[in-house]
């Protein structure tokens, strides 16, 4: 069943499951970073772990890697890029359309341990600014 859009809470460190980014053909889980006004940022998370490393290698300690344990809607290891490159944007428009549509599923608030790993990561790379970070980071 499906709530209003109103009811579903679309803010920061909130979870979703859609087939984001664009032109994914996968659904994957995303986390909201950042909401101001009608932007929203978001990483997704991907089972691709290796791919990930690989392409990655030159700023490592962007990658948070997690395992099924650390958050219940995870069916297999998983890994998070918390770069520049890797940070995507929707307008919250769309991000509505995508719910109303059947498109998107509410998952809910991620864990605390996930989001500590998604902040440690966002200000170890070496991609975002130092004004950046904060605004990735802060509440």
């Amino acid at each position: 069943m499906l709530f209003p859009t109103e009811m579903i809470p679309i803010k920061k460190w909130y979870a979703y499951k859609a087939k984001l980014p664009p032109g994914s053909d996968n659904k994957h889980r995303i986390i909201v970073v950042y909401k101001y006004l009608t932007i929203i940022r978001y990483f997704y998370v991907t089972s691709q772990i290796e791919k990930v490393r690989k392409k990655t290698r030159d700023d490592i300690m962007s990658i948070v890697e997690l395992n099924s344990s650390d958050w219940e809607v995870l069916t297999k290891d998983s890994c998070i890029q918390c770069n520049d490159n890797n940070l995507h944007e929707i307008s919250e428009d769309e991000f509505k359309q995508f719910y109303e549509n059947d498109e998107m599923e509410y998952l809910g608030e991620i864990p605390e341990k996930v989001k500590n790993a998604i902040t440690h990561a966002i200000c170890m790379s070496s991609t975002f600014t130092e004004t950046e970070k904060t605004l990735y980071t802060t509440e």
